[in-house]
């Protein structure tokens, strides 16, 4: 899905909308999350929250989500502008909501968005999810530290290599 469009991406979700084996839905949730055209992950976005997709898949989506640099920006855009239908879809089971939250969050590496995520929480109950949140923020931290520490000479590595 990455190099596809909307073509591919409605096949995809047909095929998880048919499809009768979890493996095949978790793997076209994966190939959705891949895409790089923002209106595509935002319908995927509103997809993955929809009554079509089941409460315990839905961080197969954020992961893949989070993993996609187009994409992670949308989503932690989603989650602000969504927080009270994410809450209705997963809060009842506290560990499906730990768990797309971590999965959904740990891939930055930017201080400033570890800081938003704290704020945007801090007003929240954050039972059964507490420990997410300090992972993510753990992470992102950590990240954010590494590609400060690292990002000029990996840049320099790369393009005496020619991939830059």
């Amino acid at each position: 899905m990455g190099e596809g469009g909307r073509p591919e991406y409605d096949l995809l979700v047909k095929e998880y909308e048919t499809n009768t084996t979890i493996d095949g839905k978790e793997i076209c949730l994966g190939a959705l999350s891949r895409a790089t055209d923002p209106e595509l992950i935002k319908e995927f976005l509103e997809f993955l929250f929809s009554p079509k997709v089941s409460g315990q898949d839905v961080h197969t989506g954020g992961s893949g989500l989070a993993a996609n640099p187009k994409g992670r920006y949308l989503m932690w855009d989603f989650i602000k502008a969504n927080w009270n239908r994410i809450e209705e879809k997963l809060g009842a089971n506290k560990v499906l909501l730990q768990r797309f939250l971590r999965l959904s969050l740990i891939k930055y590496a930017d201080k400033e968005v570890e800081k938003d995520i704290t704020k945007f929480f801090s007003d929240k109950d954050q039972e059964g999810y507490d420990r997410a949140l300090v992972i993510a923020a753990d992470t992102i931290k950590s990240n954010a530290s590494y590609r400060e520490r690292e990002e000029k000479a990996i840049l320099e590595w790369l393009i005496q290599r020619g991939y830059v």
